[in-house]
């Protein structure tokens, strides 16, 4: 099986045109396209030859390897790509992202890190000022949105962060559920007193 890897990149990309071979300099097993963009498949023997790595030439001539631009192909099934990855577009023109994909993902769960993202626990402490209701309607007259949460323009041109935008909603939410309490108090002082009234 650690051989048919090998021998099935090799006939891949010799179906492209790149006739593999072996090239001075290189380690015995490896198979190394000839040419001015050349590629070597490399499994090292000092590794038991549990992972083939894949690398362009760094100096065009086949006699050195750019192993900072190297995919590793791992006996776990795991692959590791040393730049970014496009799936449906050119991956030279996705900006600052790992991966980017032009379609839709699916997915039976998504877990994100939200480095950078605060949690909003702190909306429950006593220093946190909860904007007035007032206030939040003058600002939704004004903005067409709320407060702290970005406009539809400004989604529609750079997109969101899921995670930051998680915390933001929830912070909203807790800010609900502070004038909700804050309501029942007015509402339950209310009863009390219509009750004295009654009375």
């Amino acid at each position: 099986m650690k051989k048919l890897l090998p021998l099935t990149l090799a006939l891949a990309l010799g179906w492209t045109g790149a006739a593999f071979g072996q090239a001075p300099g290189a380690a015995n097993g490896d198979l190394v396209s000839p040419g001015s963009n050349s590629w070597i498949l490399h499994t090292p023997d000092n590794d038991g030859r549990s992972t083939l790595y894949l690398a362009p030439s760094s100096n065009g001539n086949g006699a050195a390897w750019d192993w900072n631009r190297q995919t590793q192909f791992r006996n776990t099934g795991n692959v590791q790509f040393s730049g970014k990855v496009g799936i449906g577009l050119d991956p030279d023109y996705i900006g600052t992202l790992s991966l980017a994909v032009e379609g839709t993902i699916g997915a039976r769960g998504v877990h994100v890190r939200a480095f950078g993202a605060a949690w909003p626990d702190y909306v429950f402490l006593p220093t946190y000022r909860l904007r007035p209701l007032g206030e939040v309607a003058q600002f939704i007259a004004l903005n067409h949105h709320l407060p702290d949460v970005p406009s539809a323009a400004e989604v529609e041109k750079n997109g969101i962060d899921v995670a930051a935008m998680d915390a933001v909603l929830l912070r909203k939410i807790e800010e609900l559920t502070l004038h909700m309490i804050e309501l029942q108090k007015q509402n339950e002082a209310l009863q009390e007193r219509l009750r004295k009234l009654e009375h």
